[in-house]
């Protein structure tokens, strides 16, 4: 919980690529606050999405007291290639508590298949993970 910093594209076009990772083309930036999910008084949650623009290893790490008394029963995130090693090293470890992994395929008509965390470095991926 703090402060963050956030870079977009100067023309202000495009604020769901709003991103904590620094980019050539993002070059407008601004502070906002932020509040890690440890901190936030939320009831025991079925699902967790995390889209968040290559900071979702960061928001992993902000969740360690709510993976351990009342983990989401189930989570979609994306893994994208510019933070894919980070991310990594955490979905190890929710695999060791106990999450199976699975990749989201074919937008048209979804479905979920087992991966290896390794193939995801380097990879954009939707990800698919339950107790």
């Amino acid at each position: 919980s703090g402060t963050i910093e956030l870079h977009c594209e100067p023309d202000g076009t495009n604020l769901g690529g709003t991103s904590i990772k620094t980019e050539p083309h993002k070059t407008r930036s601004f502070t906002m606050p932020c509040v890690s999910l440890d901190d936030c008084i939320l009831p025991p949650l079925d699902l967790l999405k995390l889209d968040i623009e290559g900071a979702e290893a960061d928001a992993i790490d902000g969740m360690a007291n709510m993976l351990q008394s009342a983990p989401p029963r189930a989570m979609i995130l994306e893994s994208t290639a510019m933070d894919s090693e980070r991310l990594c090293e955490r979905l190890r470890l929710l695999a060791a508590i106990g999450y199976r992994i699975q990749k989201i395929v074919d937008n048209n008509h979804p479905r979920l298949e087992d991966v290896e965390i390794e193939a995801l470095i380097g990879a954009n991926a939707e990800l698919f993970l339950s107790l």
